[in-house]
């Protein structure tokens, strides 16, 4: 008869291989929402088709709404950074265009994401306890969750790909400290996501605070980081210039704006102190909201897609202000997450449309992790626990309600 394994030992055995575990669920869990990729919806995948014929503007695909493209001088160009195609070339090019998913190869880059989010917590020097509770709470109780399952659009694919690199990069702040990789993962993810830049405030504190610990101090390695982050800038000034004729122009007043959004950017720009006050109340005020319509409004319409606020979506989040950060770490971080914040809260769009989520939180949200994983000892485990199967409980509930009534 064979012998029992007892406690102790599944105990060690699950801390060793929970991670592997955790993926093959996570990938059984996203079949559907990798066989429901909806073609021809991801624009990423045009300019990707771009890069491979050696150009900037993009080929037409019969069927392909041009809403959320460029039009200028009689071409379509993308209006997003081009950065997040390099993750669709590969598949691209070995299967052809048509045949790339955008959603499957986001659920890899995520399955890629747990296990550098777990290097990243031990390098860290985070008790082990809370490894797979952080998994859960930044993978499927934020808005990546959301993001993740509508990759097929060229936001979602925007938000998986920098938050991959903004990983990457921290990861490697932790580790090795090497400034011009650090750099490049810097600049990658400012080339899918802008606002992501200002990420830069934290990683140059760190890295300088490293150097001056150094008895001999040699700040190539600093130099590196910078040359690396700012040939990204470069690259991203090139490319304005290329379309439009002008290192400045993102192209983002040329987009074909619809309904709300249309009427704001005609009133008041791309940018303005008028979305602040709207955009402060999604962002961190706005509850979770079910659509009811009829005579007696008891019949479900639908989600509010204009998303919940962090707090209410995410409540852990409020975990960050009981933070054991070192005072320089905490300000660096902090000066990062305000410089974030500000364009987002200055900007037409809060991230409409979403699902229980202010997605463009994801911008900072890694870097909000960072505190929220230096409080953990200072919370109640019970309340870590329940807070994060709250966020994901609530995710999942509203999924559903969306899939049914949408």
């Amino acid at each position: 008869m064979q012998k029992m394994i007892q406690p102790s030992k599944l105990e060690a055995y699950f801390k060793l291989y929970y991670i592997w575990f955790f993926v093959f669920i996570f990938l059984i869990f996203h079949i559907p929402a990798v066989l429901n990729n909806q073609d021809n919806v991801n624009a990423y995948l045009l300019f990707t088709q771009a890069i491979i014929n050696g150009q900037l503007n993009l080929p037409p695909i019969e069927g392909y709404h041009f809403l959320d493209l460029i039009h200028f001088e009689d071409k379509y160009y993308l209006p997003y950074p081009p950065f997040p195609s390099i993750f669709l070339l590969p598949s691209a090019v070995v299967f052809g265009v048509e045949n790339t998913n955008p959603v499957l190869i986001c659920v890899l880059l995520t399955c890629f994401n747990f296990f550098i989010f777990r290097s990243l917590l031990r390098r860290m020097q985070i008790d082990s306890i809370y490894h797979l509770w952080m998994i859960l709470a930044f993978f499927l109780g934020t808005g990546y969750w959301y993001v993740l399952i509508t990759s097929h659009h060229v936001y979602g694919f925007a938000h998986i790909s920098c938050i991959t690199m903004i990983l990457l990069g921290m990861h490697e702040l932790f580790g090795k400290k090497r400034g011009w990789i650090i750099g490049l993962c810097l600049g990658t993810a400012f080339l899918s996501r802008q606002m992501s830049v200002f990420t830069g405030f934290l990683f140059l504190y760190l890295l300088i605070e490293d150097e001056l610990k150094k008895d001999k101090k040699n700040f190539l390695n600093i130099s590196g980081f910078l040359l690396t982050a700012f040939a990204c800038l470069g690259l991203y000034f090139w490319y304005n210039y290329a379309r439009f004729g002008d290192f400045m122009e993102t192209g983002y007043k040329y987009i074909a704006y619809i309904g709300p959004m249309k009427e704001r950017v005609d009133a008041f720009g791309v940018f303005n102190i008028k979305y602040f006050f709207f955009n402060l109340y999604t962002m961190f005020i706005k509850g979770h909201n079910i659509i009811f319509e009829g005579n007696t409004l008891l019949e479900i319409k639908g989600i509010d897609l204009f998303g919940t606020s962090i707090l209410n979506a995410s409540p852990f989040v409020l975990f960050a202000f009981r933070t054991n950060l070192k005072k320089g770490f905490l300000i660096s971080a902090v000066v990062s997450i305000l410089a974030i914040l500000t364009g987002l809260l200055l900007y037409h769009n809060n991230g409409y449309h979403q699902v229980n989520t202010n997605r463009f939180a994801l911008d900072f949200m890694p870097i909000l992790f960072l505190l929220i994983i230096n409080s953990l000892k200072n919370i109640p485990f019970w309340l870590v626990r329940s807070t994060i199967l709250y966020a994901v409980g609530l995710n999942i509930f509203s999924f559903v309600i969306h899939m049914l009534y949408q």
